[in-house]
């Protein structure tokens, strides 16, 4: 070969890689819609060895380092994360081959149940940092096979089974307390099956001392059990829903007044934009919707949780939404969103199953169905830069002949749209949401001198008076 072809295949095949590193250099966030949201790792079901995804759950060691539990058709995957941007796989224990899984932790254990069989697979995860995970069991006791999904109340230890193969699926609870990796069935249900539960103690007010699950009850709606007594769980409140199609899975506020669940057939079978509801269930007894909300995207709502006020939605082929129920519980603004579906928006299963906001970190993780588990931060959706004195543009205030005293807030940007600032009128102060740019207070009635003032951010605009009559 002459020397001009050698140099000029090894200036093609250097060119070629330029162009491949160029390729992997891209970040791999421009592939994917996003606001507010920052992709820091993704690992695709190709890479676990799977066809397909589905759960996922986290688990952070005593030492603080910080895993993924992803699920997968054939086996769930353990990832840690404590660098998200250099997600490592440490160990899969492979499962029944099903395309739904659900996984939760207890202590230092996780469980894993699918949907075609083989038990619930009980992990030790006590000494993952040094890269041992250990199955340590199958749980077929009683006849134990399969289970849509698991729900685990870390407080009260107990782990409960919703559409089991056992119970007519209908709600059985494990105990967990006593030996973690040898659970026993202390009681069943029998009522109808839920498709999935979530399971909380009460320790104040007039429900102190009981452990309640909400049950999403498929076509029957919601539905409210109190599950104190495991020998004798009793129904205590159920509601419908206008467009009821398949009640789906929900989780409550921090302070319990509120319930958010989703519907998994609502979308498509009408023709509407993704519904959140949203549910009073300050008297278990009576609950009652109150409103509904939309990310104002056409896809199929999934899984969601509530953290720190926040809402984290797993919605199929629109991705992670995150909502700020922290302005508003009952209509809250979307603040950030990361699509790991971007071909289409349609009203399917494919995409986003699940989500996970619960590491120390403040990372999140996301399963999805096709492209496997990503790892993002979504600290600027959540707001973590304080509003200063340097974003306010003006601070004004006036009052209208009713004797009503308006105060409005301009900041300079929209970058804490969806946050709050506090307006006090003479000495009552009120949380006010952030619109875009803008917050606008308004008090009725006076008939005096009102003081106005910026309470939140502090120190940065003198407080005014206004004459209100």
């Amino acid at each position: 070969m002459s020397n001009r072809k050698v140099r000029c295949s090894s200036i093609w095949m250097f060119v070629m890689a330029i162009i491949m590193m160029g390729f992997m250099a891209i970040p791999v966030q421009a592939q994917f819609p996003a606001e507010k949201i920052e992709l820091l790792s993704a690992l695709s079901p190709e890479q676990f060895g799977a066809n397909s995804g589905n759960d996922c759950w986290g688990y952070t060691s005593n030492t603080g380092r910080e895993y993924a539990l992803m699920g997968l058709d054939n086996r769930m995957s353990v990832v840690e994360i404590t660098d998200p941007r250099n997600p490592v796989i440490i160990e899969s224990i492979a499962h029944t081959s099903s395309s739904t899984s659900d996984i939760k932790v207890y202590r230092d254990y996780a469980y894993v149940a699918n949907g075609n069989g083989g038990g619930i697979d009980i992990v030790d995860l006590s000494d993952v940092d040094n890269g041992n995970v250990t199955l340590v069991k199958r749980l077929t006791d009683n006849g134990m096979g399969s289970s849509h999904n698991i729900a685990i109340n870390e407080e009260s230890g107990y782990l409960y089974l919703a559409i089991g193969n056992i119970n007519g699926g209908d709600l059985v609870a494990w105990n967990l307390k006593n030996d973690p990796a040898n659970p026993f069935i202390e009681g069943q249900y029998n009522g109808n099956r839920s498709h999935d539960l979530h399971v909380i103690n009460y320790n104040e007010g007039p429900y102190a001392g009981r452990e309640i699950a909400f049950s999403f009850s498929e076509g029957r709606g919601f539905e409210i059990i109190d599950v104190t007594n495991k020998s004798s769980m009793v129904l205590l409140g159920s509601s419908t829903y206008p467009l009821l199609g398949y009640c789906h899975q929900g989780w409550t506020s921090a302070d319990r007044q509120y319930i958010y669940l989703n519907d998994e057939f609502d979308e498509a079978r009408n023709g509407i934009n993704t519904r959140t509801l949203v549910f009073d269930i300050t008297d278990l007894e009576n609950p009652t919707l109150v409103d509904t909300f939309t990310s104002g995207s056409t896809s199929v709502d999934h899984n969601l949780y509530v953290h720190e006020g926040f809402i984290f939605q797993a919605n199929y082929t629109s991705g992670l939404r995150i909502f700020n129920a922290n302005v508003d519980q009952v209509n809250p603004p979307q603040v950030g969103f990361f699509d790991t579906y971007p071909s289409d928006d349609n009203p399917n299963y494919a995409g986003a199953w699940s989500t996970f906001p619960y590491y120390p970190s403040g990372n999140v993780i996301i399963s999805d169905r096709s492209r496997g588990l990503f790892v993002v931060d979504p600290s600027e959706a959540l707001g973590s830069g304080e509003i200063t004195c340097d974003d306010i543009k003006k601070f004004k205030g006036k009052c209208k002949p009713n004797g009503k005293a308006i105060a409005i807030l301009k900041l300079r940007n929209k970058d804490h749209d969806g946050e709050s600032v506090v307006i006090g009128f003479t000495g009552e102060n009120y949380e006010v949401a952030i619109k875009g740019k803008r917050a606008k207070a308004t008090k009725c009635c006076f008939n005096a001198t009102v003081m106005i003032s910026l309470e939140k951010p502090s120190g940065c605009v003198e407080p005014f008076q206004r004459i209100c009559q």
